[in-house]
């Protein structure tokens, strides 16, 4: 966590070894995905972090908010100590004062009709699986697997032009 003294303000960065591959569509991608997109921390690294002679996988990685960074690079670092590389981060003007300007943002937008279409087919989707299973964990993971898909067809990441304060810089 990185604190603007001046301003009083923070912004986060998350990094490890998260364990989950986010390069491959799964649930436990998704989970934290979700969790993490719930703070407004997206992944940045979408290069394989972990590399052996048969695969090859991404379970190191970075999250941070896009809104609140201007720019930044990453890069990775092989550095030949382990089986994983390091991330490089590099955040250009993040201790800067804002000023008016446009910028790209990624949100979810949530509107009347589609809060609309989301209760909708939460009353038409069969729960009967889940109601009937007697695994108390396995019920709550078909719950939520079932939830998370409607929920990002109904409001999924958009990139919108907002109008949000642009940097300038500490003097």
């Amino acid at each position: 966590m990185i604190e603007n003294i001046k301003q009083g303000e923070f912004v986060y960065c998350v990094c490890g070894d998260f364990s989950v591959k986010l390069l491959i569509d799964s649930s436990s991608a998704q989970q934290l995905t979700l969790l993490l997109q719930s703070y407004n921390l997206f992944h940045i690294i979408d290069f394989p972090t972990g590399t052996t002679k048969v695969s090859s996988s991404a379970i190191d990685n970075i999250f941070i908010d896009y809104s609140r960074i201007n720019s930044f690079k990453v890069f990775s670092l092989i550095y030949g100590l382990s089986d994983h590389e390091a991330q490089y981060l590099c955040v250009n003007n993040i201790f800067d004062r804002q000023t008016g300007s446009f910028r790209h943002v990624k949100k979810r937008l949530i509107t009347k009709s589609a809060v609309s279409v989301f209760i909708e087919m939460l009353k038409n989707e069969t729960w009967d699986n889940i109601i009937n299973h007697t695994n108390v964990n396995e019920s709550f993971n078909l719950f939520l697997n079932a939830f998370v898909i409607i929920f990002e067809s109904c409001f999924p990441m958009q990139y919108v032009t907002n109008s949000v304060l642009i940097t300038t810089g500490l003097q």
